[in-house]
């Protein structure tokens, strides 16, 4: 029999320690994802899930034991395999239909693209996008580097 559970990623946010001791997670933002088979959960799933949302790296990823009574206790790395594991039994001992999921994260700096907003033009009064130059045939009298085999050459 399967046992299925929900995702629920908790991102964007902090893991702040409080001067009373106590810890929270700040600012974040929650992802429920499709029910998945506990008994295939895995480091690559759970990866993957992450960057879904849009980290492509992290810091840290965290299980949380949600009938904890303090949020720092019940708090656990994830590290391999063996805390997945510790995760998965804990869900089904405890009859739980959801695994909660914290991301620390690196703040991601954002790769800038290159845009020319001067309104200025080098091309033609025609619309010609980059994407289109590129499939453009050959011109007239070109030599392709393949073999005589695979492509005739234009000796003219």
């Amino acid at each position: 029999m399967s046992i299925y559970v929900v995702p629920v990623f908790h991102h964007g946010g902090t893991l702040v320690t409080l001067p009373n001791g106590s810890v929270r997670y700040i600012d974040g933002k929650v992802e429920k994802y499709p029910p998945m088979d506990i008994d295939f959960v895995n480091w690559k799933d759970l990866e993957t899930l992450g960057k879904l949302i849009g980290y492509v790296r992290f810091e840290a990823m965290y299980w949380h034991e949600v009938p904890a009574t303090e949020f720092r206790d019940g708090l656990h790395k994830i590290q391999g395999d063996r805390d997945i594991n510790d995760m998965c039994d804990f869900t089904m001992m405890h009859h739980l239909d959801e695994i909660h999921i914290y991301l620390e994260h690196p703040i991601d700096v954002p790769i800038e693209a290159e845009v020319d907003l001067s309104g200025s033009s080098s091309s033609s009064d025609s619309y010609e996008s980059a994407e289109d130059e590129a499939y453009k045939p050959p011109p007239p009298g070109y030599e392709s580097d393949a073999s005589e085999d695979e492509s005739p050459r234009n000796t003219t």
